[in-house]
């Protein structure tokens, strides 16, 4: 038998996927999973694993502004983490709020002139828009829920 792969579709997209699972959900890797999915679809994608606020101050600051120059692609910044109305929780449990977030997406925002789409795999991610400064954020979109959802649908609706 022969496998049959498809070609690699020359995406407009490059998923960054940023995760941050409780302690005890590390083997629960929803952002592994549509990694490999975006894989599969040849839309080029990096999974991030960030446990403190630090590691997602310095990716979104300096790390994902200098990769976007060098690939010219769409980018789509999928956070996947518990959230809650005040913000994203990390695997250290610190929040990482709206107003924090807004100001870690700027270096983002200014990169791509505002082309780039933030998508929030986590309870409440659309509450991001009832704080001015987050919605001050040039943007393309932010996907999200304004409610609480259970994990294994976050994980087949960003997968599909």
């Amino acid at each position: 038998m022969i496998a049959f792969m498809p070609p690699p579709l020359d995406s407009p997209f490059f998923v960054f996927v940023i995760e941050s699972n409780r302690p005890n959900e590390i083997h629960l890797s929803e952002g592994l999973a549509l990694a490999k999915t975006l894989q599969f679809s040849g839309t080029p994608c990096e999974h991030f694993s960030a446990k403190h606020k630090s590691d997602v101050d310095v990716f979104l600051q300096a790390g994902a502004p200098l990769s976007l120059l060098q690939r010219r692609k769409l980018p789509i910044l999928h956070f996947s983490a518990h959230g809650w109305e005040q913000g994203i929780v990390l695997t250290s449990g610190e929040t990482v709020t709206w107003t924090e977030l807004a100001v870690m997406l700027g270096p983002i925002a200014d990169a791509t002139a505002g082309n780039f789409v933030v998508a929030m795999s986590s309870c409440c991610g659309l509450h991001a828009t009832q704080i001015p400064i987050f919605t001050d954020i040039k943007m393309y979109a932010l996907i999200g829920t304004p409610v609480e959802v259970n994990w294994s649908d976050n994980v087949v609706a960003f997968t599909l």
